[in-house]
């Protein structure tokens, strides 16, 4: 009776790296929003927080947890869009994405407990 113990952890190891990739994206994707925002020294200030937040984020392999990292990304492409519209200004719709990137990095914390 054989064991295949090296299956299961090569899976976990790629889905790892896959979530690692994802909070790598995020976090440098937050540098292009700072850029945008540049005009705006307190709207800079809550992306600097936010990067820092999203840096030190914990690579998983838990499929909820990578799930929060994509809503993440897919808030962070939300803010780019908006702050495009904006020319850079705050508005309430860039507030309630950067809310919402809160709430999934909460979200997210959550699972990982």
């Amino acid at each position: 009776m054989g064991f295949c113990f090296g299956r299961r952890s090569d899976r976990v190891s790629e889905r790892i790296k896959e979530d690692q990739a994802t909070i790598d994206y995020n976090c440098r994707s937050t540098d292009v929003l700072i850029a945008q925002a540049s005009s705006n020294k307190d709207l800079v200030a809550r992306l600097e927080e936010m990067k820092e937040v999203l840096k030190y984020l914990t690579a998983s392999d838990l499929d909820r947890v990578f799930e929060c990292d994509k809503k993440i990304g897919n808030r962070i492409g939300d803010l780019k869009i908006a702050l495009t519209k904006s020319s850079g200004e705050p508005s309430q719709k860039i507030d309630d994405i950067i809310s919402d990137i809160g709430v999934a990095v909460a979200e997210r914390n959550a699972f990982i407990g």
